[in-house]
């Protein structure tokens, strides 16, 4: 068993002890890849399917990871999990005969190894077993309700009659808020693949092609870079003033600006950046709007510090971008954390008290959508560092003047 790199150990045992917390649970397919370094594909394709990870608290080493007995394959993949207490349910589909001694089948008698663990029911029945094992069936439970189905809920509750079961998917969150460095690590390489893929497309964009022919030539360099697409808004002209514009048929025209806010997964961790380009000459009102935009997300970069709100940094973008050409700019948020998830915590929005902490990893972006006219956007990750603000990007956010 190897420790945990993704997970922050010690800030889910300070939280453990702050709420008075014997255990967390995690269900959903985040959380479970988050706590075990696991990825099991049917989670990640429908949310049914139940995977489950103990965390005991100041003992995170016994952790015990509960997974159907169908997902066993995975586990004997190059990239498994740092848990050794690995607990199985259900029936399983292999056929079993012995997998031949062979470098070529050393997957398939690792799986014959696991296939040969005890098996349980059910995943509530595992994981009542597991929580028994350990100790726990009378103790403060925190299980994370986003990914446990109600039946197993209940059946769980009814199987430890003594425990008290509390709802900890926000406590998850909040440890997930603060980045190890094999996850920045990870936020790092899937920003630049990102920022890679960008610039493949506007090395094509010119008059003439048509924004699902750009929105290829992105997709295949996140592909060929080992990354899976998570996000594609693309639109130009018009088109790029639409928050959520899907790439379609539209071919580019002189004077467009094209609007890229997209992302991938790297490793199961998320990029989401922004960049703009225009063809030919911008005009005056492009380059105030551009400036303005810029100015504001400036701002908030260097608003980011340990001990400074979520809604100081808002509040910083917004009167940048307002001072800056945009008097009536208006926004619900200027950028969130990012993780595993798309969205994590931090929001950096008005209202949003949360204290920015050292290792938490930013997206700071400052869109601008004028129905009629064009968008515009620049979107940067960012690490909270003790000094300020670092920047996991490599090319720069000014306008792209293209042909």
């Amino acid at each position: 068993m190897t420790a945990p790199s993704l997970l922050h150990a010690s800030r889910a045992d300070d939280l453990m002890r702050a709420h008075d917390l014997d255990a967390l649970v995690a269900t959903s397919a985040e959380n479970v890849t988050y706590a075990s370094e696991f990825w099991s594909l049917s989670q990640w394709l429908r949310r049914r399917p139940q995977v489950y990870v103990v965390l005991p608290r100041d003992r995170i080493a016994e952790a015990v990871l509960i997974a159907p007995t169908n997902a066993l394959d995975l586990l004997a993949s190059t990239e498994p999990t740092w848990i050794s207490d690995i607990r199985r349910y259900g029936a399983s589909n292999f056929a079993h005969s012995p997998a031949p001694d062979s470098p070529a089948h050393a997957e398939h008698a690792r799986v014959s190894t696991l296939l040969a663990l005890p098996q349980q029911a059910g995943p509530a029945t595992a994981l009542a077993a597991a929580l028994r094992d350990k100790g726990l069936d009378e103790g403060r439970i925190g299980i994370d309700e986003s990914g446990m189905s109600p039946a197993c809920l209940e059946e769980l509750r009814q199987q430890l009659p003594k425990a008290a079961i509390v709802p900890a998917d926000l406590h998850f969150r909040t440890i997930r808020a603060v980045k190890t460095p094999a996850e920045i690590d990870r936020l790092r390489r899937a920003a630049q693949i990102t920022e890679r893929a960008v610039e493949a497309c506007f090395a094509e964009a010119r008059a003439g092609v048509s924004e699902r022919e750009l929105a290829t030539i992105f997709l295949n360099s996140l592909i060929r870079q080992d990354a899976r697409p998570a996000l594609t808004v693309l639109g130009g002209g018009p088109r790029s003033a639409l928050p959520a514009a899907q790439p379609g048929e539209r071919r580019l025209s002189p004077g467009d600006v094209l609007r890229l806010d997209a992302g991938c997964y790297y490793r199961n961790y998320r990029s989401d950046i922004s960049r703009c380009a225009v063809l030919g000459t911008p005009s005056d009102r492009l380059r105030t709007a551009y400036g303005a935009i810029l100015a504001g997300q400036q701002a908030g970069i260097e608003a980011i510090r340990p001990g400074v709100r979520a809604d100081e940094v808002f509040a910083a973008a917004m009167r940048a971008a307002r001072a800056g050409g945009l008097p009536g700019y208006h926004r619900t948020h200027v950028g969130h954390g990012i993780g595993i998830e798309g969205y994590d915590v931090p929001n950096l929005a008005e209202g949003d008290r949360t204290v920015l902490e050292e290792g938490m990893v930013l997206c700071v972006e400052t869109p601008y959508y004028e129905l009629g006219w064009a968008g515009i956007q620049v979107e940067d990750t960012v690490v909270v560092r003790a000094h300020g603000a670092e920047t996991l990007m490599r090319t720069p956010r000014h306008l792209r003047v293209l042909g």
